[in-house]
């Protein structure tokens, strides 16, 4: 998934991969990166790269046990 909005054009841009990660908890999604991509994998990093127009794929969350 991309982020198809304008920066300009969109209030509070910034917090988009929050907004989208809280829209997306309730249906255990999340943000990740495609696999072996990147070695130290952080929600900042995530974040970074789809504000800057890069891909980040939604994955199924691991259930507690």
């Amino acid at each position: 998934m991309t982020i198809g909005a304008d920066p300009a054009e969109t209030p509070d841009y910034g917090s988009l991969p929050n907004r989208i990660r809280a829209a997306l908890r309730d249906f255990h999604v999340t943000l990740d990166l495609p696999q072996g991509e990147h070695d130290d994998i952080t929600d900042d990093l995530i974040d970074r790269l789809l504000l800057d127009g890069e891909p980040v794929r939604l994955i199924k969350l691991k259930p507690r046990t």
